[in-house]
């Protein structure tokens, strides 16, 4: 790779680190190419060269997001633990991916309905296997008699509001902080006590 393309995949990340905090902040929808060029230093004409389009900006955020979040959950699976360790790394992994990524996980999460047509298909494909896995390590450790609910669907999308508020708390508090307060709240809350002690 030449100075010339280094230069140039260096601008890029640049602009999308720029679309992701103004996505963030002002939407997708209110967000042109003429703020995008602003915050990069570029001309609106300029910025084309680095970039196709708007969309594609916003799809390369929210898939990047996607195939991270897929890929930590084939770690998790293929590491063979019990249900509670899994449960654990995934909370681990959804606060990570909020202290390493926040505004593009924010937009990940916000804006998303905004990918063309083509793209969505796959994006919602692969938030299903995502939540199927989830669901799957959730609905396993109730079987068992670990996890003490009743309504799987209902606590995954509890833990996932939870995970939520981390996203929105980045620069509040420390990570590890932030980690310890949640996995204690959401074990004591699922957890057999006698399982806790352990």
């Amino acid at each position: 790779m030449g100075v010339t393309d280094v230069k140039s995949l260096n601008r890029k990340e640049e602009i999308l680190r720029a679309a992701a905090s103004l996505f963030t902040e002002k939407g997708y929808s209110a967000t042109s190419m003429r703020h995008l060029a602003g915050s990069v230093g570029l001309e609106v004409s300029s910025i084309y060269s680095h970039i196709k389009s708007k969309e594609d900006l916003l799809t390369e955020i929210c898939m990047t997001c996607a195939h991270r979040f897929l890929s930590g959950m084939r770690e998790i699976l293929q590491a063979e633990e019990k249900p509670v360790v899994q449960l654990q790394l995934i909370l681990r992994l959804h606060i990570d991916m909020a202290y390493d990524y926040p505004e593009s996980v924010t937009v990940f999460n916000k804006e998303w309905r905004h990918l063309p047509e083509n793209v969505l298909h796959l994006f919602v494909d692969q938030r299903k296997q995502y939540e199927f896995s989830f669901k799957q390590i959730l609905e396993q450790g109730r079987e068992s008699g670990v996890f003490l609910f009743k309504d799987t669907d209902m606590i995954f999308r509890i833990l996932l509001q939870t995970v939520k508020f981390s996203y929105f708390s980045v620069r509040k508090f420390p990570k590890e902080q932030l980690i310890k307060e949640v996995l204690q709240f959401v074990m004591y809350g699922i957890q057999r006590q006698e399982e806790i002690l352990k």
